[in-house]
């Protein structure tokens, strides 16, 4: 997997004991990333900024859980919440609607620079995705039957967040997902045997010629 993580020093220097703050939304990118921080021994806290109202919370909150209670045992990892639904009318006011997702990136920045700041926290994380970045997952080998339809069904998936909805998330955000057609003949699958939530079928040859070039990848 390659990095897909952006670490803005807000003091200097970070040591592996030190207070971080990610940008989380509970899609695919935020988890990863909050989860490759603490692998390097980083005490990681979570933002939300709230764009989605109660839906986006509670899933997020679902997501941080799992991170917190599977993942997370040096620390008990704390998620805050600042809405920033009533900032969208005021940018709409002023800006075209080409520049807004680029203002609203801009402004998400700077109010969470400032309250890592507050919280103490010496270093400000986000992932490339929230940055504007092409991002990519190409989902190949067992990674295909994490998108068959029903797979959520299983008793033991009924216990995490939605796969489902962490894609939705990702995608509404700007990544882009796609399918290798050999893994999905391997397992005997078609188009109609999986979930809405991609953006085409691609070989590894095509998928790394025409969508891979300057992207932030992810193979699962």
């Amino acid at each position: 997997m390659a990095k897909n993580f952006f670490v803005q020093n807000i003091e200097s220097p970070i040591n592996e004991r030190s207070v971080v703050l990610i940008l989380f939304s509970g899609g695919i990118d935020s988890p990863v990333t909050t989860w490759l921080l603490v692998r390097k021994g980083l005490e990681v806290h979570m933002l939300l900024f709230n764009l989605g109202g109660d839906r986006h919370i509670y899933g997020a909150i679902r997501v941080a859980k799992v991170l917190a209670d599977k993942w997370i045992s040096k620390y008990r990892p704390k998620l805050y919440v600042i809405d920033l639904r009533p900032l969208i009318p005021r940018i709409a006011l002023y800006v075209k609607e080409d520049h807004m997702v680029i203002l609203l990136r801009r402004a998400m920045m700077r109010i969470a620079s400032r309250f890592a700041r507050k919280i103490g926290a010496k270093a400000l994380a986000t992932s490339y995705l929230s940055l504007g970045f092409e991002v990519s997952i190409f989902f190949t080998y067992k990674g295909v039957l994490r998108l068959r339809k029903g797979y959520e069904d299983d008793d033991w998936m009924k216990k995490l967040p939605k796969i489902s909805e962490q894609l939705e998330i990702f995608r509404n955000e700007g990544g882009k997902i796609y399918v290798c057609p050999a893994a999905m003949a391997f397992h005997n699958l078609t188009i109609n045997d999986l979930t809405s939530n991609m953006d085409g079928i691609r070989g590894l040859v095509e998928f790394l010629a025409q969508d891979a070039k300057d992207a932030i990848l992810i193979y699962v």
